[in-house]
């Protein structure tokens, strides 16, 4: 049936379209410690976590529908919409700039999520892009051409770079 389901270590509750909810499609979800925010078909919306039943619209950059919610340690929330990074909060989010690199051809944003260290990192297409000052600079790029739309990576304890992308696991060294 969809919704929201919220478990206060005694029982769950669920807000549906029924019950006043939005939609009963939800994309993503992140929470803060004073509030929740869900994405769904129809935007992104908010509500204090001591009041749930009590969403409101977060207004978003030209009614951007967030695809993806990622919240950082500064609980600054990220999201993607139509292969644009915004971040910021319900008072204000503005569109994450990538550099050059980023600008020859298209870029596709795959997956972007906090690091080990709590920094953006963003998997497109062409690499893995890294946030640092005020936007996403490319950190990573595949030595192997063949390599394409990664989803995951990951760098071992040996210095091996491993790549997820649309053709399986790959993995990169320096020799």
């Amino acid at each position: 049936t969809g919704g929201v389901s919220k478990f206060d270590n005694v029982k769950w509750s669920k807000f549906t379209a029924q019950q006043g909810f939005v939609s009963n499609r939800v994309i993503s979800a992140v929470a803060t410690k004073s509030r929740i925010y869900v994405a769904n078909t129809k935007g992104l919306f908010a509500a204090p976590n001591t009041n749930y039943p009590n969403w409101y619209k977060v207004p978003t950059p030209s009614n951007a529908i967030p695809e993806k919610l990622v919240m950082d340690a500064f609980e600054t929330i990220w999201f993607i919409s139509k292969n644009k990074i915004y971040s910021g909060s319900e008072q204000k989010f503005t569109e994450v700039p990538f550099d050059s690199t980023a600008m020859s051809g298209s870029l596709q944003i795959n997956r972007f999520q906090p690091d080990d260290a709590g920094r953006m990192i963003a998997l497109t297409n062409k690499g893995v892009y890294k946030f640092e000052s005020g936007k996403f600079k490319l950190f990573l790029e595949p030595k192997d051409s063949t390599i394409k739309d990664i989803s995951a990576f990951l760098v071992d304890q040996n210095g091996n770079i491993f790549w997820g992308h649309a053709g399986g696991l790959a993995r990169q060294t320096d020799q």
